[in-house]
């Protein structure tokens, strides 16, 4: 692993490895300390992706070296409107802040479920509401965009 992020110019803290949360949590993943304990000591960040539509052990899940969680779109695009599903948010946001994870709403759409994230604490957001999937050269183009339209810092402040 060190020689791949030194092959590319990468600090291991830039790199963040994502794991469905059914293979992290599942029956089968009976080894996962020995797996990504490793790279954790590295410093690589580690990301349950799918979280909320697995089989969850939380249990299992506070003794991983994670430092964040995505949330499901199956709870976040109905967010707004099912209140069902707002709780479930809500509680995720909730356990994951307590322990020390970062939480990722995957498929925001729109802006009333992007601001009833924030409300809720919800640490980043990603979906369509910001873009689609873009290739490698598409996103180059689009970053330079986005950054000609960034609130520049004052150099006194």
């Amino acid at each position: 692993m060190n020689q791949l992020l030194a092959r590319n110019s990468m600090t291991p803290s830039a790199l963040t490895l994502e794991i469905t949360e059914s293979s992290a949590l599942g029956e089968v993943a009976g080894d996962e300390q020995q797996v990504l304990g490793p790279l954790a000591e590295l410093g690589v960040r580690l990301s349950v992706d799918d979280f909320g539509v697995g089989t969850s052990s939380l249990a299992r899940m506070a003794r991983l070296p994670v430092s964040e969680v995505k949330v499901d779109k199956l709870f976040v695009t109905s967010l707004a409107t099912d209140p069902t599903n707002d709780a479930i948010v809500e509680s995720t946001i909730a356990l994951a802040h307590r322990l020390g994870l970062v939480v990722v709403a995957e498929g925001v759409e729109n802006h009333a479920t992007y601001r009833r994230l924030r409300a809720l604490g919800c640490d980043v957001a990603q979906g369509y509401l910001f873009s689609v999937p873009l290739a490698p050269d598409e996103l180059a183009r689009w970053a330079r965009r986005r950054a000609e339209f960034a609130p520049r810092q004052n150099a006194a402040s």
